[in-house]
């Protein structure tokens, strides 16, 4: 059915991309999401990867500014670095439209508890009506998981409207350490998943998720999860794509080789300075070590935005 949460009216003919360069060597097999709106404006459906039998195909999805940047240092909400844009005109608009084609496409949706603490009144759904309709149509409930992931708890904001609104299914991914915390503060009754600390571990049996209660995923030790454990967890889940809506999780990932594609909107804004970038707070690649890219598709709405995605390649090596 439906949600009753916030949507919104897209002007589809405005927001018409050019497609100036598609990877025709990358093989896409699997289809996230596909309607009439979508081919208006992207002019194809949306396609991925094969989904890995052991975790989720992973996506991210950040706008960055022409220096890397991802948030303002004054104001750090994320969707600000589209629209203080000033001469994108639809280009932010379309950047959060193509947002929205990402989540339909999602199994789950993984928060930072940043950005929840960031954007107060945005909930973990599909804005688009449209979009929405699109993947119930293939069968997927209208609101996609929402997955919050902390250390021990102490930085989530509990009162926030993605727990509180009733329609937004949660689950909370956390240490042995957050356990206590996220069990106290969920609003529902609450399913504990672990603690598991091998994927060898790992125990289903009939399992059939309920969106109205709320999970609790525990893995690793002490306070940090083990996220492979905590992916093949998801897996089982029934979760096979998974859009992850978090800079640092998306710099662990890739640290961790569990990101298959960057979704990267380019709006061209100079910011500098101190302001954030995606692996501010991770530990730094080294030269002769670090992950590369290829792109599969290069979108443009404007000379002053670009939408760009790229498939994430690992053990590229410099031998020394």
């Amino acid at each position: 059915m439906p949600s009753n949460l916030e949507s919104m009216n897209y002007p589809y003919n405005e927001m018409k991309l050019n497609k100036v360069f598609k990877n025709k060597d990358i093989n896409l097999p699997t289809l996230g999401i596909d309607c009439n709106e979508l081919r208006k404006v992207y002019g194809e459906a949306l396609m991925f990867g094969e989904i890995p039998k052991d975790r989720p195909y992973t996506y991210s999805s950040l706008v960055t500014s022409i220096d890397g940047r991802i948030a303002f240092t004054d104001d750090p909400e994320g969707p600000l670095i589209a629209s203080k844009n000033f001469l994108s005109k639809l280009g932010s608009t379309t950047d959060w439209w193509t947002l929205n084609i990402l989540r339909s496409s999602a199994d789950g949706i993984i928060f930072g508890a940043n950005t929840l603490s960031a954007e107060p009144n945005g909930t973990g759904h599909v804005y688009d009506n449209n979009l929405e309709k699109a993947r119930e149509l293939l069968g997927r409930e209208s609101v996609p998981w929402n997955i919050i992931p902390t250390l021990d708890g102490s930085d989530i904001p509990f009162d926030h409207i993605q727990f509180t609104c009733g329609e937004v299914p949660i689950i909370f991914y956390t240490s042995p350490a957050g356990l206590k915390t996220c069990k106290k503060n969920a609003k529902k009754e609450t399913i504990i998943i672990g603690p598991y600390n091998t994927t060898e571990e790992i125990i289903f049996k009939d399992f059939i998720p309920d969106k109205n209660k709320v999970y609790i995923i525990v893995t690793g030790e002490n306070n940090i999860p083990n996220n492979k454990v905590g992916l093949k967890i998801l897996r089982k889940m029934g979760i096979e794509k998974l859009l992850v809506e978090s800079p640092t999780l998306t710099h662990i990932f890739m640290e961790e080789e569990l990101m298959d594609e960057l979704f990267l909107n380019y709006s061209c804004v100079y910011l500098g300075g101190k302001s954030l970038t995606m692996g501010m707070h991770g530990k730094e690649f080294t030269s002769t070590n670090h992950p590369h890219t290829e792109l599969i598709s290069i979108f443009m709405y404007s000379p002053h935005y670009m939408y760009l995605r790229h498939k994430v390649i690992y053990g590229v090596y410099q031998n020394v």
